[in-house]
């Protein structure tokens, strides 16, 4: 179970793997699969502690049964805080007429974050600019990673100068 947690979160016996081989050296394996680690339904990162009981077994002289305990704590660490690698895909570079509203949406490369099951957020900047009434405006929507450019309501974006 894990420390001071009463409830939850426990590492039972089929998480444990015991390999008694050499009697002098048995080795204990706990396995972890990557939905252990998501959408809080799985084990929460913390310390661990397993406790080993062995007992003999009573024979027929009656003897009283003996036994022993001893215990381990390991760490659980969250793989994806921090993960090992985000990697961003190369984005190429687009020009579009604002004030077209045929132009094709640009749907950008996924990024790739490792270990795969991670969950990844991404944040997107733009760079606004001043309609002809003073406000903020911009000419990019987006759904997912798909973005759309158009504006259309007048010409502030371009502001033409005229030609002497």
């Amino acid at each position: 179970m894990r420390q001071g947690d009463s409830d939850a979160n426990t590492v039972t016996c089929t998480d444990v793997i015991i390999d008694v081989v050499d009697p002098n050296n048995p080795t204990v394996t706990i396995d972890f699969a990557p939905e252990d680690y998501q959408n809080d339904a799985g084990k929460k990162p913390g310390t661990y502690c397993v406790t080993f009981t062995a007992t003999n077994l009573v024979d027929e002289t009656n003897l009283p049964a003996q036994s022993d305990t001893s215990q381990y704590c390991f760490e659980l660490v969250d793989p994806c805080n921090p993960p090992d690698s985000v990697t961003a895909p190369t984005l190429v570079d687009q020009a579009y007429t604002i004030s077209d509203p045929t132009a094709t949406p640009y749907t950008h490369p996924a990024f790739v974050i490792s270990p795969d099951y991670c969950e990844i957020r991404l944040n997107y900047e733009e760079t606004k600019f001043t309609d002809d009434g003073g406000d903020l405006q911009t000419a990019i929507t987006r759904v997912d990673d798909t973005f759309s450019f158009f504006y259309g309501a007048d010409l502030s974006p371009v502001k033409p100068t005229a030609q002497t």
